[in-house]
C-alpha cells in the first residue's frame, strides 16, 4: 500500500518535540532546586507530564502526515496508554539528572530508559491504529530506530548535564536550548525511522472500522499540546525570574546603610 507525508505536519511534529523537550529540561533546575519534598514531586510530575505528552503529540501528528488511501482511525484506551512509557522514563531520567554527581553510568542508564520509553511509546500507538490492513516490521530497522531514540537521547542528556550547571540569570540557557532539539530529533527521528521499517499490506475483506476520526485526534492533540507547552515554558521562567528579583532586593535592603 503507497502512502505519502503531508511536510507541513512532519515539521511541525518536529517543532512540538523540542518545544516539549524544552519545556520538560526547564523544569529539570526547578524539581533540582526544590526546597520540600512535595515540591520536588510537583515539578517531577509536571516535567514527567511536558515530555510524556509533547512526544506523545509528536508521535500522532506525525501519524496524521502519513497519507493513507484507506480510511484509519485510532483506538482511545490504547492512544492513552501509549503516553505511559514516556512519563514515567522521564521521571526516573529527572531523578537522575538532579543527583549531585556528574555519572556516566547515569548518563548511560538515562539514555536508555528515555530512548526505550520513546520507543515503546511509539509501538503501544501504533497498536491503537484501526484500519483495513496487516502492518508488517522490518526488525531490523525497528532495533535502529530504538538505537537512533537511545544515542540522541545520551547526547541530550549530557548537553542538559551542563545547562543545570550554567548560569541561570539568562531568560534562555542556550545549551539547554541546544538539548531540547537534540532530544526533539532523538524522538522524531526514532518516530520517522520506525515508519519506515513497516508496511501496510491491505486486507481482501472490509472490515467496520471504530475509533477516533485523525481530524478530530488532531483537534485534541493541539489544543492539549498548546495549553500544556505555553504553561509549562512560562511557569518556571517566571518563577526562576521571581526569584531572581527577590535575590536583588535583599541583597539591595541589606547593602543600605
Amino acid at each position: 500500500m503507497s502512502t505519502t507525508y503531508d511536510l507541513k505536519l512532519v515539521l511541525l511534529s518536529i517543532l512540538i518535540a523540542t518545544v516539549a523537550s524544552f519545556s520538560a529540561f526547564s523544569m529539570v533546575e526547578r524539581y533540582r532546586s526544590a526546597s520540600s519534598k512535595n515540591k520536588k514531586i510537583a515539578w517531577n510530575v509536571c516535567g514527567a507530564l511536558a515530555m510524556g505528552i509533547g512526544i506523545w503529540a509528536m508521535h500522532f501528528i506525525g501519524m496524521l502526515a502519513l497519507k493513507f488511501p484507506i480510511p484509519v482511525t485510532y483506538d482511545i484506551p490504547i492512544t492513552i496508554l501509549s503516553i505511559v512509557p514516556v512519563i514515567f522514563a522521564f521521571s526516573a531520567v529527572m531523578w537522575l539528572m538532579t543527583l549531585e554527581t556528574f555519572s556516566h553510568y547515569r548518563l548511560l542508564i538515562g539514555g536508555l530508559l528515555l530512548g526505550s520509553g520513546i520507543g515503546l511509546m511509539h509501538y503501544i500507538g501504533m497498536a491503537a491504529m484501526r484500519l483495513n490492513a496487516v502492518m508488517v516490521h522490518d526488525n531490523t530497522v525497528v532495533y535502529f530506530s530504538t538505537l537512533i531514540a537511545v544515542i540522541l537521547a545520551i547526547v541530550a542528556l549530557k548537553i542538559q548535564y551542563a545547562a543545570i550547571n550554567q548560569n541561570q540569570s539568562e531568560f534562555i540557557n542556550k545549551k539547554q536550548l541546544f538539548s531540547a532539539i537534540v532530544m526533539g530529533f532523538a524522538s522524531s527521528g526514532m518516530h520517522y525511522t520506525a515508519m519506515t521499517a513497516v508496511q501496510f499490506m491491505p486486507l481482501t475483506t472490509n472490515k467496520v472500522i471504530d475509533g477516533v476520526s485523525p481530524i478530530t485526534l488532531a483537534l485534541i492533540v493541539t489544543v492539549v499540546v498548546l495549553v500544556l507547552l505555553l504553561l509549562a515554558i512560562l511557569i518556571p521562567h517566571l518563577l526562576r525570574y521571581k526569584q531572581i528579583i527577590n535575590t536583588v532586593n535583599e541583597d539591595a535592603i541589606l547593602s543600605m546603610p
